[in-house]
């Protein structure tokens, strides 16, 4: 079977020969109805639409499988953590830095350190940066006033185009 693609340009290159012949509009369309490429257009546009159908029913599966591994994932670090902690308390509460553990070898160090702010009005200049407010571009009232034909520099409304499937 062709490619879409292929019977795309068979169905416009029989436009172009038709619009040649200077037919009437009826005799025009009966003939491209009863074209064998209209039909394999069609039939290949019902497969592909087929298959849209079949990975937008697959979507919301995903989305739920996506969140279910994502609190999976969550609840494993956290009991990873949780066991980490563990280990570290029992080893405090026993006074031991490190054991040997079969092929491992836990062992309690010191971390990096962090900072800890308490009160940042106290903080000095030096140590503070201040962050200036954010533009954010109001795109609903722009849309709507550039609709009604205004004109805003610096901004251009495009009116795209993109397939519905009924």
């Amino acid at each position: 079977m062709a490619k879409l693609y292929e019977i795309a340009d068979e169905m416009r290159a029989l436009v172009d020969q038709l619009e040649e012949m200077d037919l009437d509009q009826q005799t025009l369309l009966d003939t491209l109805e009863s074209s064998t490429a209209l039909m394999s257009l069609e039939k290949k546009a019902e497969a592909i639409i087929r298959m849209i159908k079949n990975w937008e029913a697959d979507i919301p599966a995903l989305e739920d499988e996506a969140k279910r591994l994502s609190a999976k994932k969550t609840a494993t670090e956290n009991r990873v953590k949780s066991v980490k902690n563990y280990l570290k308390l029992c080893m405090e509460k026993a006074g031991l830095e490190e054991i040997k553990a079969g092929v491992f070898k836990p062992k309690i160090q010191n971390s990096k350190g962090s900072v800890i702010i308490e009160t940042l009005g106290l903080v000095p200049a030096p140590y503070v940066e201040i962050i200036p407010a954010q533009k954010k571009a109001k795109t609903d009232l722009m849309y709507k006033d550039l609709k009604e034909g205004k004109y805003i520099p610096g901004v251009r409304y495009e009116v795209g185009t993109h397939l519905r499937i009924y």
